[in-house]
C-alpha cells in the first residue's frame, strides 16, 4: 500500500529522475570599437547567449579540457541588428573549456565553435566558479570571428541562471507530498502478529 501511495504521489508531482544535473549559464558583453575592413560589422557591437554545463564543471582541475553540452549565442552590430547566431545545434559545432593555455591567454578559455569557422572565445580568471567577469582584450584572448569579421571583447559577464518559477513550484509540491506521506505514516499504529 505504501509503495502505491508513493508511486501515485510521484506521478502526481510529474516526477522526472535527473540523470545528471546541468546548469544553464547566461553571458553577455560588448566588442571593442575599431576601424578597418575586418572590424566593420562587429565593431562596437555586442553578444548575448546561454550555454549548458554539468554542475560542478568549474573550476577545472589543472591541465584539463572539457567539451560541454550546448550553446546559443546572438551577435549584434553596433546598431543593435542581429548579425549572426552561433548554435551548438549546427553539425560540427562544439563548446569547450580549457586551462591548458593559462600562460598564453591569461586565464581559462571558454570557446564556442560553429562548424569550425565561426566562433566566440572568452577568457575567465583561473578562479572562475561559474559566475564572474570575462577578461577583456588586449589583456586576454577574448574575441569573436564570424566569416571575415573579427572583434575583440571589451566587456562581459557570465552568470549561472536562477531556476524557473515552475521548477520552484514543483520542488515545493514534492516536499509537501513527502511531508504528507511522512505524517500519515507516523499516525498509524503498528500491527503485531502474535
Amino acid at each position: 500500500m505504501k509503495i502505491r501511495l508513493l508511486a501515485l504521489a510521484l506521478i502526481a508531482m510529474n516526477y522526472q529522475p535527473a540523470l545528471a544535473t546541468e546548469v544553464t549559464y547566461n553571458f553577455s558583453g560588448t566588442f571593442v570599437s575599431q576601424s578597418g575592413s575586418i572590424w566593420s560589422a562587429l565593431s562596437g557591437g555586442s553578444f548575448t547567449g546561454t550555454f549548458v554545463a554539468p554542475d560542478g564543471a568549474f573550476p577545472l582541475p589543472p591541465a584539463t579540457i572539457s567539451y560541454l553540452d550546448s550553446f546559443e549565442i546572438n551577435i549584434y552590430t553596433a546598431s543593435g541588428t542581429l548579425f549572426s547566431t552561433l548554435s551548438g545545434n549546427v553539425p560540427g559545432s562544439y563548446e569547450y573549456f580549457t586551462n591548458d593555455y593559462v600562460s598564453i591567454y591569461g586565464g581559462e578559455q571558454l570557446g564556442f565553435l560553429q562548424s569550425g569557422t565561426d566562433y566566440l572565445a572568452v577568457v575567465v580568471p583561473t578562479t572562475f566558479d561559474g559566475s564572474g567577469a570575462i577578461i577583456p582584450a588586449p589583456a586576454a584572448a577574448s574575441y569573436a570571428e564570424v566569416g571575415p569579421n573579427y572583434a575583440y571583447i571589451a566587456t562581459g559577464n557570465i552568470v549561472a541562471s536562477v531556476p524557473e518559477p515552475s521548477t520552484w513550484v514543483m520542488m515545493i509540491l514534492g516536499f509537501a507530498g513527502l511531508g504528507f506521506l511522512a505524517s500519515r505514516r507516523r499516525g498509524r499504529t503498528p500491527i503485531n502478529a502474535a
